[in-house]
C-alpha cells in the first residue's frame, strides 16, 4: 500500500504532536461552507475527541492489516457524514482518499 502516511504515527492521542494522525482526523471531519449547523453528535461531544480517537484506531488497524474492511469504511463514512453534512458516498470517498493518500 502506498502513501500510508495518513495514519502512520504510533501516537496514542491523534492530536498529540506534529506528525501524528491529528491532521488527517481534522481533514476527515472538516465541515464545508454549506454544511449548516452542528449535528447531534457535535452537540454531545463538541470537541469530537471520542470519534476522532476511534477513527485513528481504525486507521492504525488498517495500516497493520493493509486493508480497510468495508464495514469500517461504512462506519467511518457515517461518522464523517454526520459531522460534516456530506452525503454518505462522498464521506466514504473522503475516508478512502484520506487514508490512502497518493
Amino acid at each position: 500500500m502506498t502513501g500510508n502516511a495518513a495514519a502512520g504515527s504510533s501516537q496514542a492521542r491523534p492530536d498529540a504532536e506534529p506528525g501524528s494522525t491529528g491532521y488527517f482526523m481534522d481533514s476527515l471531519f472538516r465541515r464545508g461552507p454549506s454544511a449548516g449547523t452542528a449535528t447531534a453528535s457535535n452537540a454531545t461531544d463538541p470537541s469530537g475527541a471520542a470519534p476522532t480517537a476511534e477513527v485513528a484506531r481504525i486507521f492504525m488497524n488498517t495500516l497493520r492489516s493493509d486493508a480497510l474492511p468495508a464495514e469500517d469504511l461504512r462506519y467511518v463514512g457515517q461518522l464523517v457524514a454526520q459531522r460534516t453534512g456530506l452525503p454518505q458516498p462522498d464521506a466514504e470517498k473522503r475516508v478512502s482518499d484520506t487514508l490512502f493518500v497518493h
